[in-house]
């Protein structure tokens, strides 16, 4: 049948990577000890790149490539982490990175945020926005119409409180995720709750490799710290030193930084290169293109982060080998998928994102405004649309669930398959000049290779 001409060159002339270097000159180490003194320079780790030159030809008429369309072709996504089995200790760097990376978005972020917005409102620290909630409960028994209004209207005030920075932290903080500094000191003091504060000191001892020995004497000294109404009679550096003295709490007097530590700093990851005094410098290990790669702080805003022993991979069982590598790629995948979700509910509800955010204000208030009228006037036509609003978003509920329910079945997976035919005829293909590895024939490859290093 028809044949796919390939041309594989292995030998490219990318510089190769410090990583490379050194896992080279190791396989050289164990090739003399070996009696083998000569290297084999076709064998590339992890820095070389192969050249593939195809030739593709049609195996099918045309107009039959439309039956190919209606799949979704499967596909595995490699990670950017270093592959394994070639470097000689096992790493689980990545895994725990990516593993934070999740707890910091989906916890601190999410979760955390909701659960110190919910006990804000049930605990009644604000007069009117619970009590236009408890409206909301008690119009149900009188009118959905009045019950929607009310809900809308509540939705809008909450997101126009968010685009302002101090009522965003009195909603969405607590002792879980609060700062560790004066801020967040602050913040957490204005629940006059010893469970909040309680947790805020737990994270303080945590980040400081400090370790708790009597829990219950630290629960009995949280309720101290703050007097009256949440006032505060001491500083953040005042109750460092205070912890310090404590019996039941071991916590180092200093931050322990120091050079080549991985770190934290305001969520970004990055390695230590200097530590002069109280001055740390941070190279970070990514950087958006207004933000500068390295960059020196003060050693209390640097937080270290996880760091696990390496192990030499000869000493690792296979089995746990194996579950690592299953564990990174999901964790990894996991990550990816859900690092755009809450990044984009961040932006939006801290009005980074200020068309939708008003354009999202705009229509609550404007359904709100609808439902009262339409309550009030049973005549108007404000009436009239909101009865028709109200049955459309059962339909979309209906819809939602019978999605859900039979979004598996075959009757549904063929209706699906015409409709990427449909689609992909409205999109035309953008490959191959869209890879970023392609060149066109013309083009030359690299130059000639000028140094042992290349690879």
């Amino acid at each position: 049948g028809n044949r796919v001409d390939r041309t594989v060159k292995v030998k490219g002339v990318v510089p190769a990577s410090l990583a490379s270097r050194v896992i080279r000159r190791v396989h050289h180490g164990i090739s003399v000890l070996a009696n083998k003194a000569h290297e084999d320079d076709t064998v590339q780790y992890n820095a070389g790149e192969i050249r593939l030159r195809m030739k593709l030809r049609r195996v099918v008429p045309r107009g039959m490539d439309a039956f190919a369309r209606a799949l979704q072709p499967s596909c595995f996504t490699y990670a950017t982490f270093v592959q394994e089995e070639y470097l000689p200790q096992l790493d689980l760097q990545e895994l725990v990175d990516d593993a934070m990376d999740i707890k910091l978005q989906l916890l601190d972020d999410l979760i955390f945020a909701i659960l110190a917005f919910v006990s804000y409102t049930v605990a009644w620290k604000s007069f009117f926005l619970s009590g236009l909630l408890l409206a909301t409960v008690i119009a149900t028994f009188k009118s959905e119409l009045l019950a929607w209004g009310i809900w809308h209207l509540w939705m809008g005030v909450v997101l126009v409180l968010l685009s302002d920075k101090k009522w965003r932290d009195v909603l969405s903080t607590n002792g879980l995720n609060a700062p560790l500094n004066q801020e967040g000191l602050e913040m957490v003091a204005a629940w006059n709750e010893t469970s909040e504060m309680h947790c805020f000191l737990m994270r303080v001892v945590e980040a400081r490799n400090g370790q708790i020995i009597g829990m219950q004497e630290l629960v009995h000294w949280a309720g101290t710290v703050c007097v009256g109404r949440g006032e505060l009679e001491i500083t953040f550096d005042e109750l460092l030193d205070a912890m310090h003295e404590l019996w039941f709490i071991d916590m180092p007097r200093k931050p322990v930084v120091k050079k080549n530590a991985l770190v934290y700093v305001e969520r970004r990851k990055g390695t230590v290169t200097n530590v002069r005094g109280r001055t740390v410098t941070v190279v970070f290990d990514e950087c958006a293109p207004d933000e500068p790669p390295e960059e020196d702080f003060d050693m209390e805003l640097v937080q270290p982060r996880i760091q696990p022993p390496a192990v030499p991979r000869m000493f690792v069982p296979k089995s746990v080998l194996g579950i690592v590598a299953t564990l990174q790629y999901h964790i990894y995948n996991f990550h990816r998928e859900l690092s755009p979700f809450t990044q984009y509910l961040k932006e939006f509800c801290t009005w980074k994102k200020p068309v939708a955010a008003s354009l999202m204000v705009a229509f609550l208030f404007g359904r709100s405004i609808l439902a009262f009228v339409g309550f009030f006037q049973p005549s108007s036509w404000c009436h009239v649309g909101e009865e028709i609003l109200l049955k459309i978003r059962k339909c979309i509920y209906l819809l939602l669930v019978v999605a859900v329910l039979f979004c598996k079945a075959r009757g549904i997976r063929v209706v699906l398959g015409v409709f990427y035919i449909v689609a992909s005829y409205c999109h035309s293909r953008q490959a191959p000049e869209c890879w970023k590895f392609y060149k066109p024939a013309h083009e030359p490859y690299r130059g000639k290779r000028t140094s042992r290093n290349s690879a």
